[in-house]
Formats: C-alpha cells, structure tokens, sequence
C-alpha cells in the first residue's frame, strides 16, 4: 500500500475554511464509560446479542485488529481469510525486505499468537505499485465526462485487480491505460451512491436524518478528541462548509435544528465530519445511536467502541433514515476501493468494505437516503461496537448485490479522532 496517500488528518482541518481545529494526535488509553440509564435516553433491548455471538464478536476482533494495523503500518498489500483453511494470510510486496517482513510476522506473533496466520509475497506488485495503479485508474475516471461507476479491488488470492465498471468498452480503454495485464475487468457493475430520525435535538445521536434542504443522508457516529465532539457521514452528501440539518416532517431550518456544518470532507474514504458548538459541551452530539426498525421508533442504544471488520462477518447492523435499523447482515470483501457514478467521493487505501444480506440472502436492503448510516455490532451488554458508516450498494451484471461500507478503524486512523463513547 502506498501510505503516502493518506487523506490529512482532522487534526490540521482540512481547509482553511474550516470553522475549529482538531487536536493533532489521537487520545490514548482507556476511554470513559458511561451507565445504561446516564441521561434522558432508554436502551433499546430488542437486539442484544447471545453469549455466543458476543465472544465471536471479542474473538474475530482479538484476531483481525492487530493483523489490520500491522498490515497498515508495514508495507503488506493486503490481507484475507484462506477459503480452505479459514485462517488469515497476509500477502506482502514482492520487494519488501527481509528486516521489514520479520518485523511484521514478529509483532503478529506476539499480538495475535492463535491466529494461525500465514504469508506469501505477491508475484506482481511492488511496494508502491498496486496502490499506485488503483490511484492511476481513478484519477483517469475523473478525465471522462459521465464519471462512470468505478469499483477497484486487489484479490490476493489471483494477484490482481478486480475492476467493476459501467463504463464503455472506449472509457475502459482510457481509465486502464498501459495496465491492462494488471486488471480483470467486468463489465454492467453499477455502483449507487445512496444519498437520499425525524425529530431529535442537541445532543443529536447517530443515526439521525439528514437534510441540506435539498439532498438526505444519514448522520454516522460521533467522534471525539480530547476537546472537540464532532458527527460523521458520507461525503457524497454535503460540500465543505454547508449547514445540515436534522430531517423533519415539517421542515425545521431554525439555528436551533442545524446538527452542524460540514467542516472536512475525506474523498479518499468517502467521508465528511459535522461540527456544531453546544455549550457546555464542545460539540453537539452524544455516544448514542438511533437503533429502531420503524420511522418513529425511540429506540436507541449506547456506543461502547469499534471493531475491526474482518470476512465472513456476521450480525451487522445497519440503521439509516430510509430503511431504519436492520440486521443479519455479513461482511464480504474486507478491502475494497469504489468510485460513485457521477460524485467526487471514492473510497480507497483499502478503506472500504462489502457487506451483503447474510447467509439467507434475506435481509434488508438498503436505500436512497441511508448514506453515511451506522454499521455495527451489538454486544450481550446490549452496546453497539461500530464497524463503520455505510456509503452505498452495488449490483453486479448476474445481480450480485452488496452494500458498502466504511471501516471505523480507517476513519479513526486517518482523522486522529476516537469514538465518542459517553453522553
């Protein structure tokens, strides 16, 4: 991967336009819990999870995160789970040094000592070449005046790249270039970006409806540093500096139902964070989610923290403005890079992630509207461990649908903020 490419950090907010500054650096340590029944809100108790799907929950996370941030911070182009075996292997550069790769699997071994993870070198791709070739193809998207839908993927197991697109056969053609013997391209891929509850007030929880006055998503998270509270979503939705405001059934542009102003937006992971003032607190939001299945539901549910995402991952959630919260869904491809059909946003580094309808093919879909909505895990604590936001579906040339997420962990990395996790 090439870690040169990383979107700045929060903390030097991205534009002079920007309204406040982050601190710097990410918060370390433990962070501070609060009690189910701390303030006005009531746990929603319709989903907690059983003993047995919470320790899956604290296992996968105890094997995949220290596997993913190690694969982030070395060189490693990508990392998967063997069809065969189910364990994880880790590919590497087929340059990486020989001082690099014993540092990496030495650190694996000490941090996930059970994970049975083994290694091999890609055949194909250096360094700074996958990443730059997966840079190369988007940025040429940009050059061609319908913005086509534009999916981008390395499978480790073929040492290539997966290319899905709608594009036609002349814009293939230009977005590939010289690297045709790179990539696998197929062909009727449509990627939707779905930027399309209804009364909540300071402190806004995730979750929330979203309006420009024009366009609706869905409020993400809150993040925090050690002075600022801020609120993701998806940056397909609003432009740098643009009001928002929570969606209702009669429309509400008062300053008092503004949930912030867009104040960085993060293409490369198709993200954008909210800030709103709200003294006492700095920022108007609180570590709790919308989490109800119907329109008008109060049901919510506090955030205890994150979790990494690792394949074949089961018993998300999801809870937007337009499909509300629903469940039974599994993570897919766990490093996956897409470009919407006719937006800016794209989401690459590996910061993306499929999910699809689970193991029946039955769940709920998503919708227009719910972008920026979040994924999660519930605990048998009855707490939510976010995974991520989501972004969009995919629909494939057979009808392979899946939807698309954004990983926590990226976000966190990338921003230098943490999860808000009290009220």
């Amino acid at each position: 991967m090439n870690r040169t490419m990383r979107p700045a950090r929060l903390g030097r907010l991205g534009s002079a336009s920007a309204v406040v500054a982050l601190a710097a650096t990410m918060l370390v340590g433990a962070l501070p819990s609060a009690s189910a029944d701390e303030g006005p809100y009531t746990d929603d108790t319709s989903m907690t999870a059983t003993d047995a799907e919470n320790q899956a929950r604290v296992d996968g996370d105890a094997m995949w995160a220290p596997i993913e941030e190690i694969a982030w911070e070395s060189s490693a182009l990508d990392y998967y789970t063997d069809a065969t075996t189910g364990k994880p292997v880790l590919v590497f550069p087929a340059d990486i040094g020989a001082t690099e790769e014993k540092s990496a699997k030495d650190a694996i071994a000490t941090q996930s000592p059970n994970s049975g993870i083994t290694y091999k070198k890609s055949a194909r791709f250096d360094t700074s070449e996958l990443q730059g070739i997966i840079q190369f193809i988007q940025d040429n998207r940009t050059n061609l005046p319908s913005l086509p839908s534009l999916t981008l993927d390395y499978d480790p197991a073929t040492d290539l790249i997966k290319m899905g697109t709608d594009a036609t056969p002349a814009e293939i053609t230009a977005m590939v270039g010289e690297h045709v013997a790179d990539v696998v391209v197929e062909t009727g891929v449509t990627a939707t970006a779905e930027a399309n509850r209804f009364d909540d007030y300071v402190t806004y929880l995730g979750g929330v409806a979203l309006t420009n006055k024009v366009g609706l998503c869905t409020a993400g998270y809150a993040l925090e540093t050690d002075s600022r509270r801020y609120m993701t979503t998806a940056a397909h939705c609003y432009k740098e500096t643009e009001a928002v405001w929570n969606q209702k059934d009669t429309a509400d542009f008062s300053a008092s139902n503004q949930v912030g102003s867009v104040i960085a937006r993060y293409t490369n992971m198709d993200t954008e964070v909210m800030y709103r003032n709200a003294a006492p607190l700095a920022g108007a939001y609180t570590g709790r989610l919308w989490s109800g299945g119907t329109k008008y539901s109060t049901a919510n549910i506090r955030v205890a923290g994150t979790t990494t995402v690792w394949a074949a991952m089961e018993n998300l959630h999801v809870s937007g403005r337009s499909t509300y919260q629903h469940t039974n869904h599994r993570a897919d491809d766990i490093n996956f890079n897409i470009c919407w059909s006719g937006s800016d946003a794209c989401i690459g580094d590996n910061n993306g992630f499929t999910y699809d309808r689970g193991p029946c093919n039955c769940a709920s879909k998503t919708a227009g509207g719910d972008s920026g909505a979040p994924i999660f895990l519930v605990s048998n604590q009855n707490t939510a461990f976010i995974a991520g936001h989501h972004a969009g579906s995919i629909t494939w040339s057979n009808g392979k649908y899946r939807m698309v997420g954004v990983k926590a962990t990226a976000v966190m990395r990338n921003t230098g903020a943490h999860i808000l996790n009290k009220l």
